[in-house]
């Protein structure tokens, strides 16, 4: 993720620089600099110092029925959030937590990232602008089967905290909370298998340690 960020920051900097100055540098040599951040060693990535006191997903055997109409932001294809995975509900206040439920999941794992806000219209329309923008420079450098694995969906109705909102009332925010949402929930089989809330609830979703099932009537 460092080199990652190193990266951006390179890319970032020579797309002001041919916005504000076209013409400076050497678009082969940027390339080549840009070839050499993937031996550049930065050491370990260092973990959020919360990931440790994060309490495990809480099992269940609930039956899901995800909200359909929702677009994978990366491929631009329908997105089915009934498939075997994990999906991240964050809100826009909370978009840095995605880096931790994808380096937390396993190499099998599917991740989806529902972002959701209580105001579309200014900071969902943001948000949308941002992600386009950056989806748009990975498909100019990426061939359609090496984009990244992990979907994104804008989800500006809340539909999908909506249907998660039976697994815990702590999950029924009211509509300004909606930014500081992290809700993770594990599928297999049609059923959420396991489900978090809170601080690190993608951390906890990915990982394969969870408590023991809630046994209460499936709605």
């Amino acid at each position: 993720m460092r080199r990652a960020g190193l990266a951006l920051t390179l890319l970032h900097g020579a797309a002001a620089v041919a916005e504000n100055a076209p013409g400076v540098g050497d678009p082969f040599d940027l390339a080549r600099a840009a070839e050499h951040l993937a031996d550049t060693d930065l050491g370990d990535d260092p973990e959020p110092p919360h990931l440790p006191h994060v309490a495990p997903a809480r099992a269940t055997e609930t039956r899901w029925t995800p909200p359909d109409g929702l677009r994978d932001e990366i491929t631009g294809r329908p997105v089915d959030l009934g498939r075997d995975g994990v999906v991240v509900v964050l809100g826009a206040g909370r978009l840095s937590a995605a880096e931790e439920a994808l380096r937390s999941a396993g190499p099998d794992d599917g991740v989806t990232v529902v972002v959701v806000t209580s105001d579309p219209a200014e900071t969902g329309r943001l948000a949308r602008l941002r992600l386009v923008d950056l989806i748009g420079c990975l498909r100019r450098v990426f061939p359609p089967d090496r984009l990244p694995r992990a979907r994104v969906v804008l989800d500006d109705a809340g539909t999908v905290p909506a249907a998660l909102a039976h697994l815990s009332t702590a999950d029924r925010s009211p509509g300004p909370d909606l930014d500081l949402t992290e809700i993770a929930v594990r599928i297999r089989g049609g059923l959420i298998t396991a489900h978090a809330t809170g601080r690190g609830a993608g951390h906890a979703a990915t990982r394969p340690r969870a408590t023991a099932p809630d046994r209460s009537p499936t709605p």
